[in-house]
């Protein structure tokens, strides 16, 4: 489950926590150290059902704009990569917020105020991006 807390510059940072069952105590949530930045806010992850991809925004401090990004790894165990822009051709230059992925990974939900008003957008997904 990734969370955010907020490191020294006062700027979110993903956080994971995780339990060995579905009945289960969580653990202490940690760091995603390979992604920390503590230039960037970073908010809403999403992490896909098999842990393999995570999606979340970053934005610099005081910047309206906000990107979704999104990082991979092989297995619930190994790092994850460097991140990257979501793709897809969604991104603006306004607040963009909320990615989700749906489980069959064809529609990409997230919200942003690109027309003014913060609303809920869905893509279906192109594949070869």
């Amino acid at each position: 489950m990734p969370l955010s807390f907020h490191d020294a510059n006062d700027n979110y940072q993903l956080m994971m926590a995780s339990r060995p069952s579905v009945t289960a105590d969580w653990k202490p949530p940690k760091l995603i150290d390979e992604l920390s930045d503590s230039s960037l806010l970073m908010v809403d992850g999403f992490l896909t059902d098999d842990g393999t991809m995570l999606l979340f925004n970053a934005e610099q401090s005081g910047n309206p704009h906000s990107e979704m990004k999104r990082t991979w790894r092989l297995s619930r165990n190994d790092k994850f990569a460097p991140p990257v822009s979501t793709g897809f051709g969604l991104n603006s230059t306004t607040l963009n917020r909320d990615p989700w992925l749906s489980p069959d990974g064809n529609h990409f939900f997230f919200s942003s105020d690109r027309d003014g008003d913060l609303r809920v957008y869905e893509a279906d997904v192109d594949r070869d991006q």
